[in-house]
């Protein structure tokens, strides 16, 4: 008779070769996070590749090919088809790429921003949570910078600051 094999016998483990095993740990949240950064990477990069004079030339000889071979197919609906579904199957697809890239920057401008608040003393602080307000809200903070910026207009520079001092 063999000996019973025991799981894990002579071996040295971390803490993360554990969790599949530990009974409570959610390895759903790491999956979703790991997907997420996946479609954040993929998203990115096709984002770069499809905005850039490449793309436009790749996508420009797919159209130009596809009217070329027309004659072929002696301009049939099977063969108009063809481009209608690939660019609508194309334009869907790019809504969720371009969309998170887009939210991705919105996201990272406003935290830049939000520092920048943060650090110059005169500033208003409480502009950084001006995400949480109602648009109302935000209509009024919006009025109120303006007039305080015409207020500032009126006021004529000094030297020292024209020339970067305090």
């Amino acid at each position: 008779m063999r000996p019973a094999r025991v799981p894990f016998a002579g071996k040295k483990l971390s803490r993360h070769a554990l969790k599949p095993v530990l009974v409570g740990i959610d390895s759903n949240a790491s999956v979703i996070a790991r997907l997420n950064e996946q479609f954040r990477q993929f998203a990115h990069r096709a984002a770069i590749a499809t905005g850039s004079p490449w793309g436009f030339i790749l996508g420009a000889i797919g159209v130009l090919l596809w009217a070329l071979s027309g004659h072929w197919f002696a301009y049939s609906e099977g063969w108009q088809l063809v481009i209608n579904t690939t660019t609508t199957i194309v334009t869907f697809l790019m809504v969720f790429i371009v969309q998170n890239t887009q939210a991705r920057d919105s996201r990272e401008i406003h935290v830049k921003l939000d520092e920048l608040l943060r650090a110059i003393e005169s500033a208003r602080n409480d502009i950084i949570k001006c995400t949480d307000l109602s648009d109302e809200q935000l209509s009024e903070l919006e009025d109120k910078l303006k007039a305080t910026a015409s207020h500032s207009e009126a006021e004529p520079l000094s030297a020292a600051l024209i020339v970067g001092g305090k």
